[in-house]
């Protein structure tokens, strides 16, 4: 009975973090049906059941009572269904939320893998503002969304409690939902030295010292989507050392290969004298590999890019190949054994 008011309570609260694996159909009739139901079989179950049940939950409310709720604060989604009604709403049940998609992960179809790929990395040597490095964003930005820079910038730094800006230890997310965005874009900005903070806005909020900032864009229209991906990204920014291991590196593919830390991509050196070797000297729609990979990446004489069919491959290319897990481990085995048309 109460599982089926908690998905009553769920779906009315607007919670936009609530992002269940399953909807179930015939919303709310089937929970309503659920909970008739339940109640007609507890009276089927006879009177010893009953009793016996009812004792338990009357020792409980009289132990929460006389010892437990003087140390228990506990509230939850039905403050966010009064929310609606202009009373207040429990704030820490989102942290909870976000703690839940950490742990439930991307769902097939999320673009994340696909962000990361298409991210455009830009690597600082010297101290720099911060607000300097938002307007060079903003730049980029204001052709893609067909936004004038200045808007663009203040989407990025509105009001610290929108939760615009993400702060974590030595990391900034900065995140945007838009109208006219078909797909997820990010950017990220990698700096050897602290970034120099003048803003207000930021210095509230940043943790210092700050080296690393990402800049994410979602469709308006896909809110949940937008807490995975974000989701995803804390929890690879949460990870022990990520800071001190992304600003030792000085390549754009090692840096993305990091972030995508999974079995569903590969790395490999093309030399003379193995089996990738057979590679070289050919264009990329000429080597025969499995259906469900793809290369993704290619990296020449430190600068990378996304290859495409007509692409001749050459002598110490880093190729990043992603697809499957059951091809990338074949292929990992093999030590891709390829074979060539």
């Amino acid at each position: 009975m109460f599982i089926n008011f908690s998905v009553i309570v769920f779906r009315n609260s607007k919670i936009e973090s609530y992002d269940p694996g399953y909807t179930s159909p015939f919303y709310p009739y089937m929970q309503i049906a659920g909970i008739i139901i339940s109640f007609i079989l507890i009276i089927y179950l006879g009177w010893m059941p009953v009793l016996f049940t009812s004792g338990i939950i009357i020792l409980g409310v009289l132990w929460y009572h006389f010892h437990a709720r003087s140390k228990v604060k506990r509230e939850g989604a039905i403050f966010h269904w009064f929310a609606l009604l202009g009373k207040y709403q429990y704030d820490e049940l989102e942290n909870e939320f976000m703690s839940i998609l950490k742990e439930k992960g991307l769902r097939q179809g999320d673009p994340f893998d696909e962000t990361v790929i298409n991210s455009k990395i830009s690597i600082v040597n010297t101290p720099v503002y911060l607000e300097k490095i938002i307007d060079k964003i903003s730049d980029t930005f204001e052709t893609i969304l067909k936004e004038k820079k200045e808007v663009v910038r203040q989407k990025f730094l509105r009001n610290p409690s929108d939760e615009s800006v993400i702060s974590l230890p030595g990391v900034l997310v900065f995140h945007a939902k838009y109208k006219d965005v078909i797909q997820p874009s990010m950017q990220i900005v990698v700096s050897k030295k602290p970034f120099v903070v003048t803003s207000t806005i930021i210095d509230r909020v940043i943790s210092k010292p700050t080296y690393i900032c990402y800049f994410l864009i979602n469709p308006e229209d896909k809110p949940k989507q937008q807490l995975r991906m974000l989701s995803r990204l804390i929890d690879i920014v949460e990870q022990e050392q990520f800071v001190e291991t992304i600003i030792k590196m000085d390549s754009h593919r090692e840096i993305k290969e990091y972030m995508l830390q999974n079995e569903r991509f590969i790395t490999i050196k093309l030399l003379n004298n193995t089996s990738q070797g057979l590679m070289i000297g050919r264009m990329l729609k000429d080597v025969q590999l499995p259906k469900d990979v793809l290369v993704a990446l290619i990296e020449r004489n430190n600068k990378t890019f996304a290859p495409n069919g007509t692409t001749l491959l050459q002598e110490n290319d880093i190729l990043t190949i992603m697809g499957e897990t059951k091809s990338i481990t074949k292929l990992f085995n093999e030590y891709i054994g390829y074979k060539t048309k």
